[in-house]
């Protein structure tokens, strides 16, 4: 019996010393689309809950290339979730009430920041995002967006990119990501 024992043990011990891969499943975030200064552009878009205010959400809509490098981003803040027109306000870090929205470009690998960019208000351009579609038991989103902005000229570090950034026929569909 006491022999059986360590049998049993050795076989255990090879069997866990395999190497098995372990497959991830892959996570679906959704899909963003947009004009962006007439180019059209696909991009990987994230919803979460605001921070600072829980019946509102963050919505990032990243432009990456290569490896996941990130390049650009539009950024979201405290969308109420009501299917209806939604005007986009300048970011202001001390109102968390209002949607807001910014944009900014990235240099490098994507670790370095490039331009950041105001809405641009001197402009006939509505500034809104719409959800077409908010069901929080699925956590499923969708919605249609569209505005500009102006660069910030305090701090130019990407000289490739342009002054102003018009956004057009803008899409998106993902889940919140809690």
């Amino acid at each position: 019996m006491k022999y059986l024992a360590i049998i049993m043990l050795l076989l255990f011990g090879i069997s866990c010393s395999k190497d098995e891969t372990i497959i991830e499943p892959e996570v679906y975030n959704g899909i963003a689309s947009g004009l962006i200064n007439g180019e059209e552009l696909i991009f990987s878009p994230r919803m979460t809950p605001s921070y600072g205010n829980d019946s509102t959400y963050s919505l990032l809509i990243d432009l990456l290339k290569g490896d996941n490098v990130l390049k650009k981003t539009i950024h979201f803040s405290y969308i109420k979730p009501i299917v209806e027109v939604q005007l986009l306000k300048q970011f202001d870090f001390y109102n968390k009430i209002d949607l807001q929205c910014s944009y900014a470009t990235r240099i490098g690998d994507g670790d370095v920041a490039g331009n950041y960019y105001y809405l641009n208000a001197d402009d006939d351009i509505e500034d809104y995002l719409q959800l077409t579609n908010f069901n929080k038991s699925t956590g499923e989103v969708t919605g249609i967006f569209q505005a500009s902005f102006v660069v910030d000229t305090a701090q130019i570090f990407d000289t490739s990119s342009p002054e102003i950034i018009v956004i057009t026929n803008g899409y998106f569909e993902t889940t919140i990501i809690n």
